[in-house]
């Protein structure tokens, strides 16, 4: 009879700890009484994310597991003083530029990890082409299924170790723009269903460890190299933020080396603010989350500073088309994108077909120092609907102004 009881009460126990919606953890007004208990300033509230039910929660908060102990790179970047550091930065706006892109949604798979080094990528490139404002979106379906063989750190929306193969990746192989393999929560793993002519690929020179919870060697990197990649604890007080500046308990890096220390979700640090003693963190939960898909974060809180990385991008020459596409059609005179390179000058050239004859004519657009061109509308009428029309771009030298070397012919067609 006994038993039976102390079987009784622990089955009332473990349904006490459940919600109605079927979802395990502490209620709302629980994380809210520990908010005012501790004086944090950060309010919660319903989302997709604190609403899932627990089996749901397991998995998309995939802890990193302990892979083979790997050689870390480490930092090799300034590590500038605090006297040194401006009191706060955000790449989202620097001089009234951007260089971070729109907010995506990992929906319920265990791909943080793909969306955070994919991120870091991103921003490095803006960063390093001189290419703000544009909405580089690279793959991470590529990352997930066409890398993963090649490593035993990551695989899908099964998450990943704490050697950070997903950077690695991204070095030895890098990614394609989103367009070629998109993202559908891991429904499509095959890796056939990648184009087979991507526009773009993208990849990181390098990528290294900063020291565990040291504020102002991450602040430096992200100066140094943009956006980082890092990693956080998720409680039932993360998932359901909705606004003002996170804090928890969560404050060190116990493991040894310290970054094992647990941690079950990815993320990306894109500035700070002194004023609020907190990092501007970009989550993968979507625009609905948080600060329209950001959160402030203490700058220990919720392990945090525990396993930041940084990923390295150098420009690469000649150029890279950013936009239009490759054989895209378009209705109306494009807006013409490339990298930089190494040139300070540039001669964008356009191929209209010739009327009446075979072949092309070949006209420059002029030179310029920009590395965007609104495709002049007069020449657009020479373009024939249905025929190939194209445009490349010169690199010139800016001592001599002599032309130096090209980047690839793209074409496009009208409609």
């Amino acid at each position: 009879m006994k038993r039976h009881l102390q079987q009784s009460l622990l089955i009332l126990v473990l349904l006490l700890g459940f919600a109605a919606d079927g979802r395990a953890g502490k209620s709302l007004e629980e994380i809210r009484q520990e908010i005012r208990a501790n004086g944090w300033n950060f309010s919660v509230d319903h989302n997709w994310v604190y609403d899932l039910p627990d089996d749901a929660k397991q998995r998309l908060f995939k802890e990193r597991w302990i892979g083979w102990r790997k050689q870390f790179p480490l930092y090799q970047g300034p590590v500038l003083s605090k006297a040194d550091l401006p009191a706060a930065f955000d790449w989202r706006n620097v001089n009234g530029h951007s260089y971070v892109g729109p907010v995506r949604n990992q929906g319920a798979c265990g791909s943080c990890y793909a969306f955070a080094a994919v991120s870091v990528l991103e921003s490095a490139f803006r960063i390093a082409e001189e290419v703000p404002d544009t909405d580089v979106n690279l793959s991470e379906s590529y990352l997930m299924f066409c890398l993963s063989s090649y490593y035993d750190g990551f695989y899908g929306c099964e998450g990943a170790s704490y050697d950070y193969d997903e950077l690695q990746a991204l070095v030895d192989y890098g990614v394609v723009e989103e367009a070629c393999f998109p993202y559908d929560q891991g429904r499509t793993t095959d890796c056939g269903a990648a184009c087979d002519s991507p526009t773009l690929e993208v990849k990181l020179s390098s990528w290294g460890r900063i020291p565990c919870n040291d504020v102002e060697a991450i602040k430096s990197a992200i100066l140094t190299y943009g956006p980082v990649d890092a990693a956080v604890q998720v409680t039932d007080a993360f998932s359901a933020y909705s606004g003002g500046i996170y804090n928890d308990l969560n404050q060190t890096c116990p493991s040894s080396p310290c970054y094992f220390t647990p941690t079950n979700h990815a993320i990306v640090l894109v500035g700070w603010n002194d004023a609020d003693q907190a990092w501007i963190l970009r989550n993968s939960w979507g625009p609905g989350w948080g600060e329209e898909g950001y959160m402030r974060i203490s700058y220990r809180a919720a392990r945090v500073a525990c396993e930041v990385t940084y990923g390295a991008y150098s420009a690469q020459a000649p150029f890279q088309i950013l936009k239009p596409a490759n054989g895209q059609s378009l209705s109306s005179p494009p807006t013409l994108y490339w990298t930089k390179g190494p040139y300070d000058w540039f001669v964008p050239f356009v191929f209209l077909p010739l009327y009446g004859r075979s072949g092309y004519t070949t006209l420059p657009l002029g030179r310029t120092r920009e590395n965007i061109l609104q495709f002049p509308s007069g020449l657009w009428t020479y373009t024939k609907p249905g025929i190939w029309s194209g445009w490349m771009v010169l690199g010139v030298d800016g001592e001599t102004f002599d032309y130096d070397t090209a980047g690839p012919q793209y074409f496009m067609k009208a409609q």
